[in-house]
C-alpha cells in the first residue's frame, strides 16, 4: 500500500488516499464516489470505458473535475 494525491474539483479540493498497485481506475472512482466525473491520472484524461483496464501502479496524483454546464 502507498499513498496517492486525489484532487476533487469541484468538491473538498486536495488529499492523500491510500492505494495498492493493482487497484483500477474503476474501483477508485467506485470507492471515492468519482463516478461521473473526468479523471485525469498524472497528468493524462482516461475515457470512462479504459477505467476497467487501468491501474494506479506508478500513478501519483488522479484529478477528478466534474462537468460545468453555461447558461
Amino acid at each position: 500500500m502507498r499513498y496517492i494525491t486525489l484532487v476533487i474539483v469541484p468538491g473538498p479540493g486536495q488529499k492523500s488516499v491510500e492505494v495498492s498497485d493493482d487497484t483500477t481506475l474503476a474501483q477508485f472512482a467506485a470507492d471515492h464516489a468519482l463516478n461521473g466525473r473526468n479523471l485525469i491520472i498524472d497528468g493524462r484524461g482516461v475515457p470512462t470505458e479504459e477505467w476497467s483496464s487501468t491501474t494506479l501502479s506508478g500513478v501519483t496524483e488522479v484529478f477528478a473535475t466534474g462537468s460545468v454546464k453555461g447558461n
